[in-house]
């Protein structure tokens, strides 16, 4: 706003300055000035120097101010010094609204004003005006208008309003303009502009941009456009980038807001980079595009199923050929997307995910998609639930749960060039599908945990590899890799039963210490597991040589070859505790000594050699509940060779060197420290250590030798 009404009445406190009253109809007026001169036979005051009228929020600050108490009218000057630059321009102020002007005239009766030369910002928007007249009604009537963004006395940039209308807090609509560079008038010009001025509602509107210099690109005018709200939830902007050097972008962007329902963004870009001079060797020009959504659901708007998506898609070269790309962006080489619908199936153990995944690196130029990856997940379920029986009526399937997956998934890599240009004969596709299905019991013998299990494991292709040898020249063959159409599926499974226990023994501890007990926990355990040989490489011999290859390395799930092992798995893993009274309370409270010691191997009686695994042990602590400790350590009970330091199948007791040897160890230390919470500035430090030994064979020493990292 330039002009704002003020309803006058007159009052300054007894002093040196002032001592007369005048008091009209209206509001209580405050004045003040380094020297105040009345006019009797006028009826006018003269305010000049820092002289300052006050009237409840509306504050008006000048050099010279005449007030004319009979005409009800107000004016206010500034002056130039010796150098040219002004002092005590007047400046007005009513609430959060401010402006400045060479002059300002004012009648309180009719409402009516006229300013000369006023400058305003609302929301980083910078309002010029030649020449102001204000309206009764509040509208403000401008000639030879610059509006900007550029907070310079003599802006950059700005577009010229050759007339307007201002309504406060609301708008600016104004007649022809064109845009300037400082005096400089350009092309672009509209017939008529609409610029939103209000503080809080969404309104339609040109959106002013920002300008700067882009070095070899030229100078800029940056996110030039307009904006629209949709409707309550919708919203949308048109915006540019002009580069004085022939560059230009183009970008839409919406955004839109459901409450309790979803929100999300959506933009397209398009823009187009000129590098250097036509004809000259660095000339070029570079198109890129990008497109962009996110989209979030709330979670309360469908508690069974949700659906988000993250779409990054675009050019290789958008981020490094970006008009304006942040730092963070210029330096990324990679952008993703994500598109993801989860769903529950109400009363029943089942879910699903359906998603679409894109990866894309910009220095190398390959697109990898996983269109579409489907799972089915069904939650741990007792078998008779399953197979529609009433719980109760069958104990033995009862005792029996149930868990099953399946993933299919379809992935395309290939360069972008490729993708472009529709050349589906480059790209590397994969698909298939993989099957998981376990079932699990639990039943107890005396004290002792029984639970056996078995698991199921399948793998589906509708491709496979073949090799085969044909012939180059009369004299030579080569290995040929052929692709063969067709259902394949290849499976694996697993048989194990595993009894665990737990013993519990407690010391008491004599005397009035404040230890009063300490408890050990020991749980062993022991299982048997087994898992048929399947190994599925082939191979081929010919005079050209030997090739291998698995007939399931063009699938999307590959199957490992997987040995026969049928083994003996046991563990023991142990905890100690102690009791401890309160030093001023005397309240029981229970410290642990050691959080975790366990140890872990396996003996597989199909192996043909070494059958004995190596020993696990791992162990953690907390010591004053400050200081967290991990140990990690392996041991092997077999011998090496004394000549090559392979380890051979003679175990080291049989050579009386103990039961087993150290292969390596690892430990751990940290601890953590924060500023309390009602520190001023929140602070926090972390402090670790890890320690790493292994032994190693010296083949020169003929021994193991010890190698220590710390870090």
């Amino acid at each position: 706003m330039l002009i704002s009404p003020v309803f006058w009445a007159q009052t300054t406190a007894p002093d040196s300055t002032q001592t007369d009253d005048v008091v009209a109809p209206g509001e209580v007026v405050e004045y003040d000035a380094q020297d105040i001169y009345f006019a009797v036979d006028s009826g006018l005051a003269y305010l000049t120097g820092e002289a300052q009228v006050i009237s409840g929020t509306m504050t008006l600050r000048a050099h010279r101010i005449v007030l004319d108490l009979e005409a009800g009218e107000v004016c206010a000057y500034g002056k130039r010094d010796s150098t040219g630059a002004w002092v005590g321009r007047p400046e007005f102020k009513d609430g959060p609204q401010s402006f400045s002007q060479d002059q300002l005239c004012y009648n309180f009766e009719t409402g009516k004003g006229l300013s000369r030369h006023a400058v305003t910002t609302e929301q980083d928007i910078v309002f010029h005006a030649d020449r102001a007249k204000r309206q009764p009604d509040e509208t403000v009537h401008v000639r030879d208008g610059k509006f900007t963004t550029c907070d310079a006395d003599n802006p950059h940039f700005h577009f010229h309003l050759t007339k307007a209308i201002m309504v406060p807090n609301e708008k600016v609509v104004s007649g022809p303009l064109y845009l300037k560079f400082r005096k400089i008038p350009t092309p672009l010009a509209l017939p008529f502009g609409w610029f939103p001025m209000q503080r809080e509602k969404q309104s339609q509107g040109v959106l002013l941009p920002g300008y700067g210099d882009g070095g070899d690109l030229g100078f800029f005018l940056k996110d030039l456009g307009y904006y629209m709200p949709l409707g309550d939830h919708w919203d949308a902007q048109l915006l540019t980038d002009i580069y004085t050097g022939g560059s230009w972008a183009a970008r839409v962007a919406s955004n839109y807001n459901y409450r309790y329902r979803s929100t999300g963004s959506f933009s397209v870009s398009y823009q187009r980079q000129r590098e250097g001079f036509a004809g000259t060797p660095g000339f070029g020009l570079s198109n890129n595009f990008f497109v962009r959504w996110s989209h979030s659901q709330d979670p309360r708007a469908r508690p069974n199923s949700r659906f988000n998506a993250s779409l990054n898609f675009g050019s290789s070269g958008n981020f490094q050929q970006n008009l304006n790309s942040t730092q963070e962006e210029y330096l990324s080489n990679t952008f993703q997307s994500s598109l993801q619908w989860t769903a529950k199936v109400p009363r029943t153990p089942f879910s699903t995910n359906i998603s679409a995944r894109h990866n894309q690196n910009s220095l190398t130029g390959n697109v990898a998609l996983t269109l579409p990856s489907l799972s089915l997940n069904m939650q741990r379920t007792s078998l008779s639930k399953l197979v529609g029986l009433d719980a109760g009526k069958s104990a033995l399937l009862d005792g029996v749960a149930v868990t099953y997956s399946t993933q299919m998934e379809n992935t395309i890599q290939g360069a972008d060039s490729a993708f472009g240009a529709q050349d589906w004969s480059s790209l590397k596709i994969r698909n298939g599908l993989k099957h998981k299905v376990k079932f699990t019991s639990s039943s107890s013998v005396g004290f002792v945990s029984v639970s056996p299990s078995f698991t199921y494991d399948q793998y589906d292709s509708f491709q496979s590899l073949d090799v085969s040898e044909v012939q180059v020249t009369e004299d030579s063959t080569a290995f040929v890799n052929d692709t063969l159409r067709g259902f394949q599926s290849a499976n694996e499974w697993r048989l194990g039963v595993t009894a665990s226990t737990r013993f519990y023994g407690t010391f008491n501890m004599p005397g009035e210490g404040r230890v009063k007990a300490v408890r050990h926990v020991l749980a062993p355990s022991l299982g048997v597991s087994y898992n048929p040989e399947r190994m599925r490489e082939q191979s081929l011999v010919t005079d050209a040589g030997e090739v291998g290859w698995n007939p399931y390395a063009l699938g999307r799930y590959v199957p490992n070859d997987r040995r026969e092992a049928g083994s003996l798995n046991f563990g023991l893993s142990q905890n100690i505790e102690a009791k401890v009274a309160d030093r001023e309370t005397g309240e029981l409270r229970k410290v642990k000594i050691l959080d975790n010691l366990s140890t872990s191997g396996n003996f597989n009686f199909v192996a043909d050699s070494l059958k004995l695994s190596d020993f696990q042990t791992r162990a953690f602590t907390s010591l004053f509940n400050r200081v967290n400790v991990n140990v990690n350590a392996t041991h092997t009970a077999y011998a090496r060779d004394t000549l090559t330091g392979q380890v051979i199948d003679t175990f080291l007791a049989s050579q009386g060197r103990g039961l087993v040897r150290l292969k390596r160890v690892t430990g751990a230390m940290g601890t953590s420290f924060k500023s309390a919470q009602d520190a001023g500035a929140p602070w926090n430090a972390r402090l670790d250590y890890n320690v790493n030994l292994s032994r190693q064979w010296a083949s020169e020493l003929q021994r193991d030798t010890s190698v220590v990292t710390h870090a």
